[in-house]
């Protein structure tokens, strides 16, 4: 059962940064793109992000900048609780499963009959990662924003604004 759903799984991540600027302004801007099937047969996840930091000096004793960070991700999950299903992890299912039971019938159908070992119902890991839809989408921005004055040498006045928005949505 562990062969039937455990692969070897490519994973992809691509880098990009700009850096930069002059006296009075300082840049750097990336990205990043990951992209990775999962362990689990029926899994994936690719994510991507942007960062800039930004710095400009207003005067001699004035700054301000930003540090900000948004990203996205999607992804199909394993289902992993509910569902009605006895055990409804797939790995749990897949490491307690008798290896005598087969993982599709003579018609071609998933097995799902009772364990004759425990005399329960028993849920096929593998129809559990390839069949049940439990998508992933999650979109995050990170941020600060600051300005900075030096009141005398020695001693800065410092501001902050930050924010940290998640929107999360889940196709089960």
């Amino acid at each position: 059962w562990q062969d039937a759903i455990f692969r070897t799984a490519a994973l992809s991540s691509y880098d990009l940064g700009f850096s930069g600027g002059d006296d009075d302004t300082r840049y750097y801007l990336s990205g990043n793109l990951l992209q990775s099937e999962g362990i689990v047969i029926g899994t994936n996840m690719d994510r991507g992000s942007v960062r800039l930091n930004l710095d400009q000096d207003i005067s001699d004793k004035f700054r301000v900048g930003t540090r900000t960070t948004f990203s996205r991700s999607d992804g199909q999950v394993l289902a992993n609780g509910g569902a009605g299903l006895e055990t409804a992890s797939t790995v749990l299912n897949a490491i307690l499963a008798p290896p005598t039971l087969p993982i599709y019938t003579e018609s071609g159908e998933y097995f799902t009959g009772v364990n004759m070992l425990t005399g329960r119902v028993f849920s096929n890991p593998v129809a559990t990662a390839l069949e049940i839809t439990n998508e992933e989408r999650q979109n995050r921005l990170v941020g600060n924003l600051f300005g900075e004055y030096d009141l005398m040498e020695g001693l800065r006045l410092r501001s902050t604004f930050g924010i940290d928005f998640l929107s999360s949505l889940q196709n089960f």
